[in-house]
């Protein structure tokens, strides 16, 4: 069972969607899908996005995600922690949305002991128009494009029973180093600073004190920029914040190498791009 949560009343429209009424995620005959009605539900996540944002009831291996029609051999295996991710994620629909594909996975390690804590896998939406890869990109230079361009998942699965609060401590943790580090290159003035603090609390308050098991998907779901729109992130079961420097910054530390074992396979995978 997942967690039902309060409906926020605020709800807008991806662009993609201009000319839909308004959007509903649903569950029905043990599946989710998107449907136009009268304002933004689902049954798993119940989050109405002021910003701009249609986003994924992701609950489980297999909710809206068509996992089972790939072959497993096709299927990445984290080395570290045989944690399997498909390559294509494909969110089951009333409308057309996009297939995410898979751009790498890794261990996410911690302390000093290198505990291995969740495997993270990373998918974006490669057909996108917006993704304008060309060929005197860096490797580097193309996975920042596309995370910044198009839609998003990232996909956290533990290698054990751990709990949303352990999670939330360290994504605070992480957001707060990265916080820093902006300030003293200059990157983010004292303004900026004060208008992410409400984004960071709101964070902060989505996760419970229940636990997550083990090889359970924990899935975040990033939508496409929509310009004019602070471009939320979406955590399955718990809520959303809204913030241009949150999501960007969240995405990024994956990016920049918190895994190194992610970021190695999505640069050998982004050089093929």
């Amino acid at each position: 069972m997942f967690i039902g949560l309060r409906h926020i009343q605020r709800a807008t429209r991806l662009s993609r969607f201009a000319g839909l009424p308004r959007a509903q995620y649903f569950q029905s005959a043990g599946s989710r899908s998107f449907s136009a009605t009268a304002h933004y539900h689902q049954t798993t996540w119940r989050v109405g996005l002021a910003a701009c944002v249609a986003f994924a009831a992701l609950a489980g291996s297999s909710t809206i995600l068509l996992e089972s029609e790939q072959n497993v051999d096709d299927h990445y295996t984290d080395p570290e922690t045989d944690i399997s991710f498909p390559p294509k994620l494909k969110l089951a629909s009333k409308v057309n949305l996009p297939t995410l594909t898979f751009l790498g996975a890794g261990v996410r390690r911690v302390s000093i002991l290198q505990v291995k804590v969740y495997s993270v896998g990373i998918y974006a939406d490669l057909s996108n128009p917006n993704v304008k890869i060309t060929p005197d990109m860096t490797s580097e230079e193309k996975l920042t494009h596309i995370v910044q361009n198009t839609s998003c998942v990232i996909r956290i699965v533990p290698t054990r029973t751990t709990s949303y609060s352990h999670l939330r401590d360290a994504f605070m943790r992480n957001l707060q180093q990265r916080l820093v580090k902006a300030k003293k290159q200059g990157r983010l003035s004292v303004e900026d600073e004060n208008e992410v603090q409400s984004p960071l609390r709101k964070l902060k308050s989505l996760f419970p004190t229940t636990s997550i098991e083990k090889h359970q998907n924990f899935d975040i779901f990033l939508p496409e920029p929509v310009p004019g729109k602070q471009r939320p992130l979406v955590f399955r079961d718990l809520g959303a914040v809204e913030s241009d420097w949150v999501t960007n910054e969240f995405i990024m530390s994956y990016v920049d190498g918190m895994s190194p074992a992610l970021k190695k396979e999505m640069l050998l995978r982004a050089d093929r791009l």
